[in-house]
């Protein structure tokens, strides 16, 4: 899901209990257009907002996880609450 209509969202969407139901959706490669995208969102909006849930049956069988994003300009992952950068930012 993704919510890309220029307004600043505050922290609240990053709540498991939010309601995203009124976001867009659509399959990834999702972006403005230009690089082979699939979904197209807004350009000219200062944040584009991304929603995506997984569940994991027996998460105490997992000893990591491989998380991969494509960006542009810069993103922020929020796994289980907690901020995790991409590597190449640590």
């Amino acid at each position: 899901r993704y919510h890309d209509q220029g307004q600043n969202l505050g922290s609240v969407w990053k709540d498991p209990d939010y309601d995203d139901s009124s976001w867009s959706t659509g399959p990834a490669r999702l972006g403005f257009g230009f690089d082979g995208e699939i979904t197209t969102v807004q350009s000219g909006v200062a944040t584009t907002y991304f929603r995506r849930w997984i569940s994991v049956a027996q998460p105490e069988w997992l000893e990591s996880l491989l998380l991969r994003l494509q960006r542009d300009d810069g993103a922020i992952v929020h796994l289980n609450g907690q901020v995790r950068p991409p590597r190449s930012e640590r």
